[in-house]
Formats: C-alpha cells, structure tokens, sequence
C-alpha cells in the first residue's frame, strides 16, 4: 500500500472534484436541498437510534432478566420506539435517495441537451475534424459520467453532520475507547487515497476507450456498403475487436480495483468494532461502562466506520465524472460558429 506524497495530479483531481461538485450543485440546487433534509432526518435518526437501543437495555432488558417479569408497558413502550426512530429513519432515506436521483438525471438532461444545442451551432469543418462515435460519446457516456457524481452528494452530506455528531457523543461516552476506535480512521484514509491513484489513470483511459469504440462501430456501420464492396470486412471487424478488447481489460481492471478495494473498506470498520467489544467488555467488567451503554457506544462507532465507504463511494466516481465533465465542457467551451452570408437573394 503506497503512502507516496500527493503529486501535481492529485492536486489537479481534487481541485477538479471540487469544482465539479459546486458546477452540479449549482445547476440544481432544488434537488440537493431534498435530498439534504432528507439525509440530514436519516442522519439524525440513525444516532437516535443508538440510543434508543442502550436504553432498552438498561431501563427494560437487564430488569427483566433480574426480575424474570416483563411488563407489557415497558415492551409496548420499547417496539414504539424502535419503530418510531426506523419509521422517521426511512422517510429521511426516501428523501436522500428521492433527492439524488432527481438531481442526477436533472443534470444528464441540461448537459445531454446543451452539448446538442453546441453540435447545431459549431460548423461543418469542426464536424469532420472529430469522428461521430467521438460525438455520441461526448452526449451520452460522458454526460452521464459528468452526473454519476450526484448520487453520493447528498448522502456524504449527511454522513459528515453523523460523523461530527457521533465523534463528539463517543469522546463524552469514553474518551479511551472513542481513542481505539478512532485508529480506524486515519487507515481507512490511506486505503482510499491510494485506491484513487490507481483509479484515475484507469477510469481516464477507459473513459477514452468507450469513445473509440463507438466511433469504429458507427463508421463500420454508417459505411458497411463501402466496406463490404472493398472486402474490408475482416479488418473492420479486427480494428474494432483490437479496441473493445482493450476497453474490456480496462473494465475488468477497474472491477478488481474495487474488488480489492471494498471487501478491505468493509473489513477494517468491522475488526475496529471487535476492538471496541473486547476492550469495552473490559471496561464494563471494572464499572466503568454499563452494558447499555457499551451497545450504544458499539454501534455509534459502526456509524463513524459509514463515512468511510460514503465517502469512498464519493471518491470512487470522482475520477470518472471529472474526465466525463472535461470532454463534456471540451464541446461546450469550443468557440467556432456557422458563418452565414449577407448578401440577399436576387429579386428576379
């Protein structure tokens, strides 16, 4: 695992990621505010529900277990809330998901229609210049690339108002354990930086290759009756399996990045939980903690371990959305218009 200092690149990427990420929430800002309530209620509901747990335990659990008696009121009263706090959980990722959806497919029409207005306008020469699968690219997999990167927004948007909230309850529970289950942290960190340098060039060159791709099969098609006059055939068909094979390396190399990468995001929460258990089973054994309390605790540092894949979600698309927005914004920033004559038509 590399620890290498951050190079020009991933300067360049994450001053890119920013930039794409304030040019999405701009162009659809109502979306984003509904999807932020959204998350925001599932957040704040998610350490509630904490909470709620530790307290079922010590105030209905444990006196059950001592008296062998448990009351239908304090049963009745535990099921509402568990399925008050999950009820209100819901709703709030109904909203994100709701929300993000919206935005993303928002933003794939705006720019998949923009990118076409600015084909109309730019002129024959410019056309010939660039290849027509390059075109199709550019309004389809590139567009919808650029908006793959508002799925995750509003859920990393709530998950960092959980993660301040739930860093300071574990702090003011037990700083010790708050201290173990911290160490995660900065190793989660290093997993994610080193799986987006290895991404990056990978998703930029795949990215490519979809282009290429669509341009060789639209000419072998647009031009099949040229191609089979001249009995090019079998070339067509190698150039074009010479470049989707290369597309397909690329793909499978992107699937065992994050196959490597996503079982180790999974993994590195769930042995800090186990640290946290063994040492609070400890902590509890000498009085410090009651076991409600260590419940609670447990699963509110299994929420800190959520922000991590959010954010590596987040992280993992970055890449892929900002090449999709340079080749969009590659279109629309080109300055070339049809020049129209002046002169007018004869009268005669």
């Amino acid at each position: 695992m590399s620890s290498e200092p951050m190079t020009t690149q991933d300067v360049a990427l994450l001053g890119s990621g920013r930039q794409l990420i304030a040019r999405q929430l701009r162009r659809a800002p109502k979306e984003f505010l509904f999807g932020g309530i959204g998350t925001t209620l599932y957040a704040g509901m998610t350490i509630l529900s904490s909470f709620v747990l530790g307290w079922i335990i010590d105030l209905t659990l444990l006196p059950a277990v001592r008296t062998g008696e448990l009351t239908t009121a304090a049963l009745a009263g535990s099921a509402a809330a568990i399925v008050g706090v999950a009820t209100l959980r819901g709703i709030g990722i109904t909203m994100r998901r709701v929300g993000a959806y919206y935005a993303q497919h928002r933003l794939q029409y705006r720019d998949r229609v923009a990118v076409t207005d600015r084909y109309l306008d730019l002129p024959v020469e410019w056309h010939r210049r660039h290849p027509t699968g390059q075109l199709l690219a550019n309004a389809n997999e590139d567009v919808e690339a650029a908006s793959f990167i508002a799925a995750p927004l509003p859920m990393a948007f709530g998950v960092i108002l959980m993660l301040i909230g739930t860093g300071v309850i574990l702090v003011i529970t037990d700083p010790f354990l708050a201290l173990i289950g911290f160490l995660v942290g900065p190793v989660l960190l290093l997993v994610n930086y080193t799986f987006q340098r290895r991404m990056r060039a990978v998703a930029a060159e795949a990215q490519s290759l979809r282009a290429e791709v669509a341009d060789i099969a639209h000419e072998s098609f647009d031009a099949a009756l040229v191609v089979k006059t001249l009995g090019r055939a079998d070339d067509e068909v190698g150039r074009f399996g010479e470049r989707s094979d290369a597309l397909r390396d690329r793909m499978v190399e992107v699937g065992r990045l994050r196959s490597a990468f996503d079982p180790l995001i999974e993994a590195l929460p769930n042995l800090g939980i186990l640290a946290v258990l063994l040492v609070g089973a400890w902590r509890v054994d000498q009085g410090f903690l009651s076991p409600g309390t260590l419940v609670t605790f447990a699963y509110l540092f299994r929420l800190v371990a959520l922000p991590m894949r959010v954010f590596g979600w987040l992280l993992g698309e970055l890449p892929r959305s900002v090449v999709g927005l340079h080749r969009v914004e590659a279109v629309l920033s080109e300055e070339e218009r049809v020049s129209y004559g002046s002169a007018a038509p004869p009268t005669e």
